[in-house]
């Protein structure tokens, strides 16, 4: 038997390191994002960090997987999906990734990239129409 935060790193890397790579380097993405908008009262600080080499959503722990780019209006959207801890996907005892209102767990969060240094400026999510967290 191994001990959890050993066996949660091994599952980390087996299971996420095989999804597509982000175009740019992790550290483009991580940071502290502030929320703005009509609800930003009412939303948390978003914590992006790199756990060996692995995205993470520190507001419910979701591994983010990269899925691909969008090209609009003169900036570009990074997309990954918010995947679920390994381990905890299930169970009364889950804590990982975003809860809405149809408990799924498989959100998009999206990066937006307007920057001359390639760094994420924003980020928005499909299911909190009209809000944003912006790279403090």
């Amino acid at each position: 038997m191994l001990i959890p935060p050993v066996e949660a790193q091994i599952r980390v890397n087996h299971n996420y390191n095989q999804v597509p790579s982000a175009p740019l380097p992790i550290t483009a993405y991580l940071g502290v994002y502030v929320p703005s908008g009509p609800l930003e009262h009412s939303l948390e600080l978003l914590h992006i960090s790199n756990v060996s080499n692995v995205m993470v959503l520190d507001s419910g722990r979701s591994v983010l997987n990269f899925v691909g780019i969008e090209e609009e209006n003169g900036g570009t959207t990074h997309i990954f999906r918010m995947m679920p801890w390994p381990g905890e996907a299930f169970g009364p005892a889950s804590s990982s990734c975003s809860k809405t209102q149809m408990s799924d767990w498989y959100e998009l969060l999206k990066f937006d990239i307007r920057t001359a240094d390639s760094k994420a400026t924003s980020i928005s999510f499909d299911y909190v129409f009209g809000n944003k967290w912006l790279r403090t």
